[in-house]
């Protein structure tokens, strides 16, 4: 298990892209019910939200993040898009 935490607003924007993008394929709902485990800590933390993620967990998200980057964030001369290196971005969080 790894502690992971996000602030409110990249939980949002992931959960937002989880749901726009949201295929019939079981790893877009995994990633959806993954994303909405995020809860606040704590009062002391109210720009933060944390999940305690088993490994597992994490590639669902990341494999779900790198199916929607070869999608939808790469343009048609093979370069990232702007919603490629948003995706990019979020990638890395999980890689750590």
């Amino acid at each position: 298990m790894s502690r992971t935490r996000l602030t409110v607003s990249t939980k949002s924007r992931l959960l937002a892209l989880a749901v726009e993008h949201n295929g019939d394929d079981k790893i877009s709902s995994q990633a959806i019910d993954i994303i909405k485990r995020f809860h606040p800590a704590s009062d002391q933390h109210p720009n933060g939200v944390f999940a305690n993620l088993c490994d597992s967990e994490v590639d669902t998200i990341v494999e779900f993040l790198g199916d929607l980057l070869v999608k939808k964030g790469i343009d048609a001369d093979d370069e990232l898009n702007g919603l490629g290196y948003e995706i990019e971005r979020y990638i890395d969080i999980f890689s750590l």
